[in-house]
């Protein structure tokens, strides 16, 4: 294979601005979420050192602004330039500089620099696993997916630096990882195009849409008329998109502040740790000097944990507090709705844990059922005593600070019975969406290939998003409010991802596992069976309904 050009040379061939013009800019991330770090000044003379220019504007920008434009566009590196220009790529082209060539204050926040005339200070998302790890075949096939909206292309960037007579998956998955992509794709026959997000309106189409030959390789298929064939490798996706994972920021004491931090030094390879790195994001007030000292009470948070059972990459959010039969199999359903999420995110060979997690949660459906009974102890404490989840039972943080004491009157305030917090609303983990049936082929509902169930398409658990007409969710992340949700007009269109997603889940894990342990032959065969599996259930779903679930908030 020739090798490939870097972004800087497709920017000689005028198709770095082509490409902007393709791209739809998603919204900035709206949520909390781990500070990127700062890597370095880097050169930008000919503004092609991070693939993207965001078309915000730069007279109020900051440090935090850009950095939250290119995490919700899924960036690793957010650059500033020129007083506030954002930048954002996944990976830097330009040579890296002395830090006096980084100058120039923020428009946003004249205490922060933005780079300079060309130049950029870089900062990088500490939540991107390491790129290094990610090879070729890490991209998986994701299914065949519409590319005619008139708003944008499902994937950004196209590849014109390549042969289109010689267009082949494989040739355009290499050109993908060289710019450090997830998302790679060939269209009619002879495209290539690369993208950091798919575009939020591109829809999943029939796998026949997409039987085009491939220009190099005639017995491959690339994709087709405005459809196109997509391969993702999860490897170049951070693994706390928007601020899963997060955990809350503990009260601020009292103490004075620590020194600014320095930069990290996992993020982009530098020669040495810049000799002065811009200020910190937040800034502490101090009160105003009194003559009074007032008296002080000490003041402890507990913050409960945030992470319970791991597998690889990914840690399951913890299971509910309970005390009785009812509680329990709440905690039991959230449980059981996070296994897609592990499976979606854990990484390859962590994935193969994912079903250890999925018997630990039928563990605890059986747990409420034998112990939960009048008279016996039943609790969530108990159950992970006799049954520790996988990496170990987290503890609770506790934060202590000092606060003014609140003033006292004549007559003490009455106490008020403590009332305990309400069961959490966790759906049935029961979905309206069905599991592929195929007794020549030999799997069905309780027994899908490898074991890879489907993502649960159920009820909305949040009351807000219910309430706004998107009564159903499809759960495939730990944290629920990061879940794709679903109006009764689109539950068809729920169970059509979920297929995809299932279909996806088992070449990436079941294949992957047969390729490991019994070579080649078994990973076509399980690749296959993949598909199979996925195309019956497209069809044996294609006329599924919400019907009369999900009608009151909290009930299946």
């Amino acid at each position: 294979m020739a090798p490939l050009r870097s972004w800087a040379a497709l920017a000689a061939l005028g198709l770095a601005s082509l490409a902007q013009a393709w791209h739809n800019e998603e919204p900035p991330c709206p949520s909390e979420y781990a500070p990127f770090e700062y890597s370095g000044c880097y050169a930008d003379a000919d503004g092609n050192s991070l693939v993207y220019r965001s078309s915000e504007t730069s007279d109020d920008m900051t440090v935090e602004k850009c950095s939250a434009i290119c995490k919700g566009n899924g960036f690793a590196h957010s650059g500033l330039k020129y007083y506030g220009i954002c930048y954002c790529g996944n990976v830097i082209e330009g040579a890296q500089l002395d830090e006096s060539q980084c100058s120039h204050p923020c428009n946003g926040d004249r205490d922060q620099v933005c780079g300079g005339d060309n130049s950029l200070s870089v900062y990088s998302d500490p939540t991107f696993p390491d790129p290094a790890l990610v090879d070729e075949d890490d991209y998986v096939d994701i299914g065949c997916w519409s590319d005619d909206s008139t708003v944008g292309r499902t994937l950004s960037w196209p590849q014109d630096q390549l042969s289109s007579s010689q267009m082949t998956p494989q040739l355009c998955i290499a050109a993908c990882k060289a710019g450090g992509f997830p998302h790679a794709g060939v269209e009619f026959g002879g495209e290539c195009w690369c993208g950091a997000l798919k575009a939020s309106d591109a829809r999943s189409v029939e796998a026949g849409e997409c039987a085009m030959s491939c220009n190099g390789d005639s017995s491959q298929t690339c994709g087709g008329r405005s459809r196109i064939q997509l391969y993702l490798a999860v490897g170049f996706q951070s693994l706390e998109p928007c601020g899963e994972g997060q955990e809350p920021e503990p009260p601020v004491s009292s103490a004075a502040p620590s020194a600014s931090p320095t930069p990290s030094s996992s993020a982009v390879v530098s020669s040495a740790a810049p000799s002065q790195p811009p200020s910190t994001f937040s800034s502490v007030v101090l009160p105003p000097t009194t003559t009074e000292v007032p008296a002080v009470c000490t003041t402890e948070v507990v913050f409960p944990p945030t992470t319970e059972y791991c597998c690889g990459r990914w840690c399951s959010e913890p299971i509910p507090e309970f005390n009785n039969k009812a509680g329990c199999l709440v905690a039991k359903g959230k449980c059981v709705l996070q296994t897609a999420a592990c499976l979606a995110t854990a990484g390859w060979p962590g994935t193969l844990e994912c079903l250890k997690f999925g018997q630990w949660c039928a563990e605890l459906g059986s747990y409420c059922l034998t112990t939960c009974k009048p008279g016996r102890d039943c609790s969530r404490g108990d159950f992970l005593s006799k049954k520790p989840p996988k990496g170990g039972v987290k503890p609770p943080t506790t934060s202590t600070s000092t606060v003014p004491c609140p003033e006292t009157t004549a007559a003490a305030t009455p106490t008020t019975p403590h009332t305990p917090a309400p069961t959490p609303v966790v759906p049935e983990p029961t979905s309206v969406c069905v599991q592929a049936k195929n007794g020549l082929k030999g799997y069905g509902p309780g027994n899908p290939v490898g074991g890879i169930e489907m993502p649960f398409v159920t009820c909305n658990d949040v009351e807000a998003e219910f309430h706004s007409g998107y009564h159903f969710k499809q759960y495939l992340f730990a944290n629920t409010l990061r879940c794709p949700t679903y109006k009764r007009s689109q539950v068809k269109g729920a169970c059509v991802d979920a297929c995809h997603e299932q279909g996806e889940t088992c070449r990436n894990v079941y294949a992957k596992a047969q390729l490991e342990t019994k070579g080649f032959t078994a990973w076509v065969k399980a690749t296959a069976l993949c598909k199979v599996q996925q195309e019956d259930c497209l069809k044996q779903n294609k006329n599924v309904s919400g019907g009369s679930h999900c009608t009151t908030f909290g009930r299946f």
